[in-house]
């Protein structure tokens, strides 16, 4: 079990208390958290996190290149796969990235946007 979080923030009941997730929901969550958090930013485990801020803003082999990082990212996450299954140059400059995220035969999708 996992306290949820919303858009950094737990999220409470009607009670005022911490709602909590499990299963493939908090399975999810985890690849959001390890998605969004940048390589070495985290002092207490400076090997969590993704390397997002090493892809190039061009289209040659990006979604490659995205996949490979997503990969990394959650490597120790026992038991869940992720891959990009798509890859989008935003007019901002950032890149929208679709990932599929299979864990225990479920499958779900996570959007990633890093921003440049």
């Amino acid at each position: 079990m996992d306290t949820k979080i919303n858009n950094g923030q737990y999220e409470i009941d009607s009670g005022g208390k911490p709602y909590l997730i499990g299963g493939f929901d908090e399975i999810l969550q985890r690849v959001r958290i390890c998605l969004g958090v940048q390589k070495g930013s985290f002092v207490y485990a400076p090997d969590f996190g993704n390397e997002f801020f090493t892809l190039s803003r061009t289209t040659d082999l990006l979604k490659e290149r995205a996949d490979m990082l997503v990969k990394e990212a959650v490597i120790n996450l026992t038991g869940v796969e992720a891959s990009v299954t798509s890859s989008e140059l935003q007019a901002d400059k950032s890149i929208l990235l679709n990932v599929s995220v299979t864990y225990k035969k479920q499958t779900g999708e996570v959007q990633v946007i890093i921003h440049g």
